[in-house]
């Protein structure tokens, strides 16, 4: 479990992981994909908020919004990922779309 939380903490890579606890990396990986779909069903606790989990993308944008918070940085970051992927699976007219990365 501490492997885990280390991950989900610092990003290290599972070889990074591996040297670090004496373990292989396929290992890591094995036991990181095994427990992060059981932390995330559960939900992320929100402070001060006693009771409240937040499960899905929707549910952190529907309680900024209930709060009265801009979430500018993920917002910028979907309309590029949307932006992203409707140029590249687009209609086929992929040299009049551009992805400016910006």
């Amino acid at each position: 479990m501490n492997v885990i939380l280390v991950h989900l903490r610092t990003g290290l890579t599972h070889e990074a992981l591996g040297v670090i606890y004496q373990a292989g990396s396929s290992t890591i990986g094995r036991a990181i994909g095994e427990i992060r779909p059981r932390l995330a069903e559960r939900g992320f606790a929100v402070p001060q908020r006693p009771g409240l989990r937040l499960r899905t993308l929707a549910g952190v944008f529907a309680c900024a919004e209930a709060e009265n918070v801009t979430v500018t940085a993920a917002a910028r970051r979907l309309s590029r990922v949307e932006a992203f992927r409707r140029a590249r699976c687009g209609d086929g007219d992929r040299q009049r779309r551009s992805w400016s990365g910006a």
